[in-house]
């Protein structure tokens, strides 16, 4: 099942926050099944970052063209502003359902118009004119074929095109757990956690939600490496 919305009133984000989203918005959710307990999904919120940049060029295209980056573990960017986010909830069990099979429901906020700021942008801001009838479809059929090539391989999968697309590799970063340290992000690993390095060579792993990331936007664009 999929449903999407133009406007969001009672948005909901990472770590209980709120929000109110304006009209011309594409505001998306759809549940994914899989066959699987909940602890093999890690990685899967990058995968489904991957899909959702693919649907936004293949939607876009040939009109326009935009880079459009993934600023780990759930934003999608451009030029340093956020133009997406994506969040996934674990559905309460079902009848029938048993720790071998587990339900995602997964959303994604797009700004297609009037939502440009000092940390965010829209397609609009680009150039671009996409109304959310149009992307929504084609955000669903990436979803779709994204959770069966998840299903088979997990994030790995999905590997060399998040790197690809990669906006913080060689990006300075802080972390909400000693925001004190500076570190160096070296790109994400199989298992989609992020490898980050200190100045003084100690290197760390995190995964999705175990830590907020900042980034030091002093540090070099994307494409300037």
């Amino acid at each position: 099942m999929a449903i999407y919305a133009l406007e969001q009133t009672a948005g909901r984000g990472r770590n209980g926050k709120t929000w109110e989203a304006p009209q011309s918005g594409l505001f998306f959710s759809q549940t994914l099944h899989f066959q699987s307990a909940p602890y093999t999904l890690a990685g899967l919120s990058l995968a489904l970052g991957v899909a959702a940049v693919e649907a936004l060029q293949e939607a876009i295209s040939p009109h326009a063209a935009l880079e459009i980056l993934l600023k780990w573990p759930n934003d999608l960017w451009i030029s340093q502003q956020k133009l997406a986010g994506i969040l996934l909830e674990i559905a309460p069990n079902l009848a029938g359902q048993n720790s071998g099979q587990t339900t995602v429901v997964a959303g994604i906020g797009v700004n297609l118009a009037g939502a440009a700021g000092d940390d965010r942008t829209d397609l609009a801001a680009h150039g671009v004119s996409l109304d959310a009838a149009t992307l929504a479809p084609i955000m669903l059929a990436h979803w779709q074929c994204a959770a069966r090539r998840f299903e088979l391989a997990g994030f790995a999968n999905f590997h060399t095109r998040w790197a690809a697309l990669d906006a913080l590799a060689g990006q300075d970063v802080t972390l909400s757990d000693h925001p004190g340290v500076i570190w160096r992000a070296e790109g994400v690993g199989v298992e989609g956690a992020l490898a980050l390095r200190s100045g003084e060579g100690i290197e760390r792993r995190i995964g999705s939600g175990e830590v907020s990331l900042s980034t030091r936007l002093a540090g070099r664009p994307r494409g300037h490496h």
